[in-house]
């Protein structure tokens, strides 16, 4: 069934090099853009017990388009439950064919793309949510670092996209002694900025609603 807490559908590109061309998402009939976006909303089901029992949060799917414009190389960047994962990975697997790959000087390349949706029920506001566990766990961070991790793992659950949910991580996870964790944090938040346009939703990057 489909699920009324939906929120929003997103898509931004991970990693951008200077001088590259995004790649486009084309229809049927040859409508670009945003139209992902619609497709993506128009298209996922959500399990039942999703729709009534899932925790809120924002699931956020990586893939590759690859020069001829097929996807590839699926990966869940943050889940919202299981289910959803496969849910969202079906979805996007059946616009594979229906992309222009992405330019690099005039040539088609592999890019990695990002998509991410919402799921927030009504009257529940994910920024101040994330706000009050990353306030928590920014207290914690020197103290009891594990305990502080729980709480800001909860802010990235809402908000995985948000710079200073992810500096607080990467710093946790350092103090933990997890270097790699702490660098794929590190290089994820140099993606987004690189990746950041316009058309990307704040509410994701944890600016307002």
């Amino acid at each position: 069934m489909k699920t009324t807490a939906i929120f929003l559908v997103s898509m931004m590109m991970s990693a951008l090099t200077f001088g590259q061309t995004n790649p486009q998402f084309q229809t049927a009939d040859g409508q670009q853009s945003a139209s992902i976006y619609k497709y993506v909303r128009e298209h996922i089901n959500c399990p039942r017990e999703n729709s009534i029992c899932f925790h809120p949060g924002t699931e956020v799917i990586a893939f590759v388009v690859t020069s001829t414009g097929e996807l590839e190389d699926f990966r869940v960047v943050n889940s919202v439950s299981k289910q959803m994962d496969e849910e969202m990975i079906r979805v996007l697997k059946e616009t594979s064919g229906s992309w222009q790959p992405g330019l690099l000087k005039g040539e088609p390349v592999k890019t990695e793309y990002e998509v991410a949706m919402a799921f927030i029920p009504s009257n529940f506001d994910p920024v101040q949510e994330a706000k009050k566990h990353l306030i928590n766990g920014n207290s914690l961070i020197y103290k009891n670092p594990r305990r502080a991790l729980k709480f800001i793992n909860e802010a990235y659950r809402l908000l995985p996209c948000c710079e200073s949910v992810l500096v607080a991580r990467s710093v946790c996870k350092a103090e933990l002694g997890d270097v790699l964790g702490a660098r794929e944090d590190c290089d994820r938040i140099i993606a987004l900025k690189n990746a950041y346009s316009p058309e990307f939703p704040s509410h994701l990057m944890g600016y307002g609603k």
